[in-house]
């Protein structure tokens, strides 16, 4: 049976592997533990694959996020077929994979279009949101990276994400699209001397990874050397720190680094290709298609473009989703005018040049010492100041007692007593930390993104030997 796409806003992420997959049959797109498989195999498999997924009666199907070819077959498959699938990490509790699909399911059979796949978000602030993707939201993020990140036919990326995790998008479809090569490292990013010489037989020219995994990779290169090959190394999903850009620039030194920006909701928004590293490192200027705003809650109104300021980010475009499925809340969002706008929930401030910097999340102020106080904002003097992750938080007291305010740094950043000083002159009395703790056990979350609850409540019960009492 021959399966004939042709590319339109519905099918055009297929169609272009597809199409590749006639004009180049005997290059290889995809490279894992199982070997080499060329182009013409893979339009094969989503041929064979799409026929026996259309014969399937279902609203959706779960789809496995194994690090190899069998999940990627799967996703173009389903995409070819017309069917929507959900991504699910190998490692997800099975009870919660299937009520994501059921919720998924449910939601899609009352819809008048299906959505091409199913994200879930994190969860790193609350249960997961099922967020439904149309490859009309997709391309515009697809066509920008493409032409942004100079992907070719020659491009080979290495894979650092989870399929179930929206980075991997481009590692997929920006990339097979053009006839480029995806590279998944044989043992995962468990086995980093094997990452390291796969990465480097195949010659991986991007990585697109969370901060988390570029800093098992700086760390490997320490003991088994760099990726000399590597030009255009990307970092998305948690603030990237100075600290941690210092280490990669020299680990990487051929290579050109970007902070990428944008909730699950609206894939990528804003980019910033690094050049300095004093200070807080900016996401940068919106991508091509997308629009961002600075709201003003007080007013119900924007900042003017051509005014700097800080405020919550607002962001709009068609890459934006229109509503989450299942029984997850509504679209945090706010009408302007005529505009409706995406509620980030991130404080961001803008230059007069137009480059937008994350300051903080949203949500999470107490009352203190007469003021109301907002985490965050001693997190961003601390990155500011000392360079490394660290997490803000209040331990939990008696509701009648005031609040201990507390600065956990990462485990792997040791910081003296001079810079807690740096850090107390930088910040207002009113946000000095009550304590400080060196040696902070960071929990991470499948996407290794930090599972910040997990990690607040390992130093309420188990507080680090190494701590500052009483010298903030």
């Amino acid at each position: 049976m021959t399966l004939r796409v042709s590319e339109s806003k519905e099918n055009a992420l297929v169609a272009r592997v597809l199409k590749q997959s006639a004009q180049r049959p005997d290059s290889v797109a995809i490279v894992d533990r199982f070997g080499s498989l060329t182009y013409g195999e893979l339009g094969k498999a989503i041929h064979e694959g799409a026929a026996n997924l259309d014969r399937a009666e279902q609203n959706a199907i779960a789809i496995t996020s194994a690090g190899h070819r069998g999940a990627v077959i799967t996703m173009l498959a389903a995409l070819a077929a017309g069917v929507t699938f959900v991504p699910v990490h190998e490692r997800e509790s099975a009870s919660r994979a299937k009520r994501v699909v059921e919720e998924a399911s449910n939601a899609i059979e009352r819809m008048q279009r299906r959505p091409a796949f199913v994200l879930a978000t994190s969860g790193s602030t609350g249960q997961p949101k099922l967020v439904p993707v149309n490859e009309a939201n997709l391309l515009p993020f697809v066509d920008w990276s493409t032409t942004y990140f100079n992907v070719t036919a020659g491009t080979v990326v290495g894979n650092v994400s989870p399929l179930s995790f929206d980075l991997s998008t481009f590692d997929i479809y920006a990339v097979l699209g053009v006839g480029g090569r995806l590279v998944f490292p044989p043992a995962g990013l468990l086995n980093a001397r094997t990452l390291l010489n796969s990465f480097n037989h195949e010659g991986v020219t991007h990585i697109y990874g969370v901060p988390t995994a570029w800093r098992l990779l700086q760390a490997a290169t320490t003991k088994w050397g760099g990726i000399p090959t590597l030009t255009t190394a990307m970092s998305a999903g948690e603030s990237l720190t100075v600290g941690l850009m210092n280490l990669l620039h020299a680990a990487f030194p051929a290579a050109t680094f970007y902070n990428l920006y944008g909730p699950v909701e609206a894939n990528v928004v804003a980019a910033h290709r690094v050049s300095e590293t004093d200070g807080i490192i900016p996401i940068g200027k919106p991508v091509a298609g997308a629009s961002l705003a600075l709201y003003d809650e007080a007013l119900n109104s924007v900042i003017p473009l051509n005014c700097s300021g800080q405020g919550e980010l607002l962001i709009s475009g068609p890459s934006l989703l229109s509503a989450y499925l299942g029984p997850s809340p509504e679209t945090p969002s706010v009408t302007i005018g005529e505009d409706r706008w995406y509620r980030s929930g991130d404080w961001v401030s803008r230059d007069s040049d137009g480059v937008y910097t994350f300051q903080y999340r949203l949500g999470r102020q107490r009352k203190r010492k007469g003021y109301l106080v907002e985490p965050a904002e001693v997190e961003t003097a601390a990155q500011r100041v000392l360079g490394c992750r660290t997490r803000a938080f209040f331990r939990p007291v008696a509701s009648s007692a005031e609040p201990v305010l507390i600065l956990g740094v990462a485990s792997n950043s040791k910081i003296s007593s001079h810079q807690i000083a740096e850090l107390k002159r930088a910040l207002p009395p009113f946000l000095w930390p009550d304590e400080v703790y060196n040696g902070m056990n960071l929990v991470f979350n499948r996407n290794g993104k930090p599972d910040w609850p997990a990690s607040e409540s390992s130093v309420a019960r188990d507080p680090a030997r190494d701590y500052f009492r009483g010298v903030i």
